[in-house]
């Protein structure tokens, strides 16, 4: 038997499923907030790009399958699940699930984790009903600023991205981040600060 294809999560997801999209760093960063149908999908050869996953909604139940783990659980809103690019998996939802969806070319994190001096090869972690409040207060920035447009709306994004996937470098590899010097910038410490920054005063105008 041949081995199944990869594929794009954009063929797993019907366009009119797909409440906004927003592509930055030329493709290398893709946000969508998309309404997944109930039923099952069922991914042997994985997926191109990592994806990441941020519940929106609640689900009585999911059952997940990946990396020879099952899962048979709720979700709730703010659990992540993270799926690395080539990981078979499988799923089966009883009703319709909303999330955002991060899609991340393996491309970008390379390149991200080369200008950082990381030279080891990018593996994430598989990860499941996982809860990040640095995460969800990342992304609850972006969909605020998709949805107000606001001057220098690109170039937040795009920090906004780099943020978020500096972050998955740091916290959700089998070789997480680490500088090897010190280098011009935030610092972890002012790092958090600026998270906890965002996260206090999400309901305010940037």
């Amino acid at each position: 038997m041949s081995p199944q294809p990869t594929l794009h999560l954009s063929e797993l997801t019907r366009p009119e499923r797909v409440m906004f999209s927003q592509s930055l760093h030329s493709g290398g960063f893709v946000i969508e907030h998309q309404i997944q149908p109930s039923g099952e999908c069922d991914v042997s050869g994985g997926l191109t790009h990592h994806v990441l996953l941020l519940e929106l909604g609640n689900v009585s139940r999911q059952i997940f399958c990946m990396d020879g783990r099952s899962h048979d659980e709720s979700l709730h809103r703010g659990d992540l699940l993270l799926i690395p690019a080539g990981v078979p998996f499988s799923a089966a939802c009883e009703t319709t699930d909303e999330v955002l969806a991060f899609t991340i070319d393996p491309t970008f994190l390379e390149r991200l984790s080369l200008a950082a001096d990381y030279p080891d090869a990018i593996e994430l972690i598989s990860t499941f009903k996982h809860r990040d409040p640095h995460i969800e207060g990342i992304a609850q920035s972006i969909q605020r600023e998709i949805q107000t447009a606001g001057w220098g709306n690109r170039l937040y994004l795009d920090s906004l991205a780099n943020l978020l996937a500096i972050h998955l470098l740091r916290n959700y590899t089998s070789q997480p981040l680490r500088r090897s010097k010190p280098e011009p910038g935030l610092g972890e410490l002012a790092l958090n600060q600026v998270l906890d920054y965002i996260n206090a005063h999400l309901e305010q105008e940037i």
